[in-house]
């Protein structure tokens, strides 16, 4: 086992830009048929996809007290006008504990500058980040292509940092106007990563996020752009207590479909998607969560009430996603609904599911339903991501986890005549002959309405050739600081124990092609995953051997260990097994000297493909006004 590790002092490495892939795209699959191939979220009480899988499992509600250090931060600000707080006027909820908490170094910002930003963008830039990551992809892959962002958001808090920083007096600068404005939630990543496809933000209320996928959607398959970034995002700053709101719960209890809900209970969170045409994802061999196989939008139209929700046109919503689907609604086995826990919000959305089932047929109780936001609470925006999250989660696993709080069915909504049943227990997801297939509702206040329908992913993939015992391995790891780098070792270990049979050359092939690589790193050549973990272990508790490069790498010695790199990574892509080892000694002495290496040569007729890997682990400096 070989480990190399080095401190360089620059901050970025600068590698080629890898050429587009010319290939055909994957045979077999629509072009209207839409891949997830990334996803991060920042929830209540789950940082990652891991643990939120593992809440939902394991039945766990997010709701609480407003958190203590934000309630002295909003305490501090009220102070400016003369008002005093108490705890008790701040709703139970499912908040986010460490909205203040943001890597400013790694973005190339100011501590300053940090601290006059708004936290929706600061949140928002980490979870994009890491979402693109999770693809597979980073900076340098990115970097000039038409790749969209389109952000839901519900732009209506009065109460806003912006308003803080006003309040406190504090001097705006076009900068500081800049890290407040909503319009820029969208571009700022665009504007750092030099991406140049559409970049807009949607509100809708609380159909948002759900609206932004169906428009990134319909922007891959017109070629605004090649992929998507579609995120969602709601902090609620100062969650005041108001009389007369009628649609919270009084018992800070959120429970869809039950007989003893009263209302909803608000929440906040921040998810990311990364989408891309099914067709290419295949090609390019990426890691696949779910395929999006329609949606569709509509409105209310004149109704009872503007804000009122509409049978009929939820109806409507379903019935036409399901037909540009093109699929029987009876291969649908789920259902993920709206679901706000609100007496006549509930009733009036089972009422236009079973219209829209009763269109096609006249079957009992054959689809699940369930809502995310018993969990989680109504992230208002963004709450119709998370319910993607959740189906592409439980597609993976096969498992539909139960909705909580239910206990006995409203007593307006007749479930054994209908052609849904309440998911109350964690139930395995049985394929009836096809590919599980399920739908996802967002209803919004405004009297937007969409609806999108998923599939799971399967394909029957080239098995990979076992390796030679003596075949060795090379995995990079980087990052911008210390801390970071450490965190990440960690990670990268506990990936291997929790997943016995990860495909190693797969995992290097994503640590070195699908990721930028920073000023902090290590290589490890290795034959056997034992080896790379004890490997890994020492090199977190620092007893790894280390090298210095003693200050900047002047340009012509940086040119000339990149030539030295492409010379070796042509020759090991030459090689098979036991014969790469030299070679990858040495490319790694290499990389860790500052040379840039070029991945996708060196797995060039390789059998890999991207896998979902650790994602950088963000500094958490305090950033608050």
């Amino acid at each position: 086992m070989n480990s190399l590790f080095e401190l360089i002092d620059f901050d970025d490495i600068e590698t080629k830009k890898p050429e587009a892939d010319k290939s055909a795209p994957g045979e077999n699959h629509s072009a209207d048929e839409i891949a997830i191939i990334g996803a991060a979220v920042k929830l209540p009480r789950a940082d990652n996809l891991r643990e939120l899988w593992n809440n939902l499992l394991f039945g766990i509600s997010a709701c609480s007290d407003f958190p203590d250090q934000r309630y002295r931060d909003i305490e501090n600000w009220f102070k400016c006008r003369n008002i005093r707080l108490t705890p008790q006027m701040f709703k139970k909820g499912n908040y986010l504990t460490d909205i203040d908490k943001f890597d400013y170094d790694f973005f190339g910002l100011s501590a300053d500058d940090a601290n006059m930003m708004d936290p929706l963008h600061r949140l928002l830039l980490e979870t994009f980040w890491n979402c693109l990551e999770d693809g597979g992809y980073c900076m340098q892959k990115v970097s000039g292509t038409c790749t969209g962002i389109y952000v839901g958001f519900n732009n209506d808090d009065i109460e806003r940092y912006s308003r803080m920083l006003q309040e406190k007096r504090v001097r705006f600068t076009m900068a500081t106007m800049e890290n407040n404005l909503s319009s820029i939630l969208a571009s700022r990543l665009s504007y750092l990563l030099n991406l140049k496809g559409p970049a807009m933000l949607i509100d809708t209320a609380c159909s948002s996020s759900l609206c932004a996928l169906h428009i990134a959607c319909q922007g891959l398959k017109n070629e605004d752009c090649e992929m998507a970034l579609v995120g969602g995002i709601n902090i609620g700053m100062v969650p005041i207590k108001y009389e007369g709101f009628r649609v919270e719960s009084e018992s800070d209890t959120l429970s869809p479909f039950d007989d003893s809900a009263d209302g909803t209970v608000w929440g906040e969170g921040v998810v990311s998607l990364l989408l891309k045409p099914l067709r290419y994802a295949v090609r390019d061999r990426d890691h696949v969560y779910a395929v999006i196989i329609s949606s569709a939008i509509n409105q209310d139209g004149m109704s009872v009430g503007i804000s009122a929700p509409n049978a009929v046109a939820q109806r409507n919503v379903m019935v036409n996603a399901w037909e540009k689907a093109g699929i029987n609604p009876e291969e649908i086995s789920y259902m993920e609904a709206h679901g706000t826990g609100t007496k006549l919000g509930d009733v009036i959305e089972m009422e236009g599911i079973r219209q829209a089932f009763e269109r096609y047929t006249d079957r009992k109780q054959f689809c699940g339903i369930g809502s995310v936001k018993a969990n989680i609470g109504h992230i208002e925006g963004a709450s119709g991501l998370a319910g993607v999250v959740k189906l592409m989660l439980s597609l993976q696993n096969r498992v539909i986890p139960k909705t909580i709080a239910f206990n006995r069915p409203n007593h307006s909504i007749a479930f054994e005549d209908s052609p849904v049943f309440l998911v109350d227990r964690l139930t395995p997801w049985e394929s009836t002959g096809g590919r599980r297939t399920c739908g996802i509702s967002s209803f919004g206040l405004s009297g937007t309405n969409c609806h999108a329908v998923l599939r799971e992913f399967s394909k029957d993939a080239p098995v990979s050739p076992e390796p030679a015992e003596s075949a060795p391995y090379l995995l990079a790891v980087s990052a911008k600081s210390a801390y970071s780098f450490q965190q990440l070792l960690r990670a990268y270990a506990e990936l291997l124990v929790e997943n016995p049979a990860i495909d190693l050359e797969s995992m290097c092939y994503t640590a070195g092609y699908g990721r930028d690589h920073h000023r902090y790193r290590a290589a490890f050549v290795f034959t056997q995953k034992r080896e790379l973990l004890d490997a890994l272990k020492s090199a977190w508790n620092g007893d790894a051997a280390r090298f210095d490069t003693n200050g900047l790498l002047r340009s012509e010695e940086k040119e000339a260990l990149d030539r030295e790199a492409d010379r070796l990574v042509l020759d090991a892509s030459q090689k098979r097994g036991g014969e790469c080892h030299q070679s990858y000694l040495d490319i790694s002495r290499l990389y860790c000297r500052g040379a840039a290496v070029n991945w996708k040569l060196l797995y060039k007729n390789r059998a890999v493909k991207t896998l979902s890997l650790p994602v950088y682990p963000f500094e958490r400096h305090r950033c608050w006004i």
